[in-house]
């Protein structure tokens, strides 16, 4: 699956795309990502990655960048079927 880093980590900025190779946790999923720059990372939350077609929804590549900088996707951890009970919280506001 494509995705785009939606939080600076270290050495990766935000807006860079990546494929997730892994996939594990069970009351936290946690992605592990080759990036395009050649970096991999492991143990990101799904609050900082985005799909492709969800970072689409969010207009423009460069506004989105902008937009996402300091903000989660809420919309992405409402989706899971097991949330913890502060996500829970975030989707009924969302």
């Amino acid at each position: 699956m494509r995705v785009i880093l939606t939080h600076d980590l270290v050495g990766i900025p935000a807006g860079t795309l990546g494929k997730v190779v892994f996939v594990e946790g069970l009351s936290w999923i946690r992605y592990w990502v080759h990036f395009d720059t050649g970096e991999r990372r492991g143990q990101i939350g799904r609050s900082k990655l985005m799909t492709l077609t969800e970072w689409d929804q969010r207009g423009s590549v460069g506004s989105a960048v902008a937009t996402t900088a300091g903000a989660a996707a809420p919309f992405s951890r409402c989706r899971r079927t097991a949330v913890a009970s502060t996500e829970a919280s975030a989707c009924s506001r969302a």
